[in-house]
């Protein structure tokens, strides 16, 4: 299960952070991709983001949708220069979604 980070919109405060344990990890070691079983390590339970992280994100996520005037779904990436986007497009949300939030 992937991280979840609830930010607020109006000024990129961290709401709720929901760090879940993960099981596997993707990366390049030695310019080869592979995936990496950290159940048992103790980064498995650390969160995904730093708040530096999440600050930038915020930061290209609000210029993304101020471009478009309305909610992206964004995919991303984050490394040593930043945050990169991968791609974006319309946020598809069910009639009422937030409804009950």
């Amino acid at each position: 299960n992937p991280d979840e980070y609830y930010i607020r919109k109006s000024d990129g405060e961290a709401l709720l952070q929901k760090i879940n344990k993960k099981n596997i990890i993707s990366c390049v070691d030695n310019g080869v991709f592979t995936k990496k079983d950290i159940s048992n390590n103790e980064i498995a339970k650390q969160p995904c983001l730093c708040n530096e992280d999440l600050s930038k994100l915020y930061y290209a996520v609000s210029r993304i949708e101020e471009h478009y005037g309305f909610p992206q779904d964004i995919e991303f990436a984050i490394d040593e220069n930043g945050v990169n986007i991968v791609q974006t497009r319309p946020l598809q949300l069910k009639k009422n979604h937030f409804k009950n939030i």
